[in-house]
């Protein structure tokens, strides 16, 4: 989730930055007792915007990616999202 969690973190930076606010972020890991700096370089802002244009490439499409299934799905906030369509729900395995 540490991909996830600075990906969201350099989306609202970059949100900001177009607002004319430019700051930098952090992420604190309270279990691992670890703090994360997150700055918006250059780096940084182009990897935004591709992540972006992929969001953006999946929303156009007509019709939704194929469900993958992964270890942590269940404990994910969007669970109920994905196996809607399946009657999982919170009833999954």
């Amino acid at each position: 989730m540490k991909n996830a969690d600075e990906l969201q973190l350099l989306y609202y930076l970059y949100i900001l930055k177009k607002r004319g606010i430019e700051k930098r972020g952090k992420i604190a890991y309270t279990k691992e007792k670890k703090v994360i700096e997150i700055e918006l370089d250059e780096k940084n802002e182009e990897k935004i915007r591709k992540v972006i244009a992929e969001v953006y490439k999946i929303v156009e499409n007509e019709a939704a990616p194929t469900l993958k299934k992964l270890t942590y799905c269940k404990s994910c906030a969007y669970f109920d999202f994905c196996y809607a369509e399946e009657g999982e729900g919170e009833n999954a395995k």
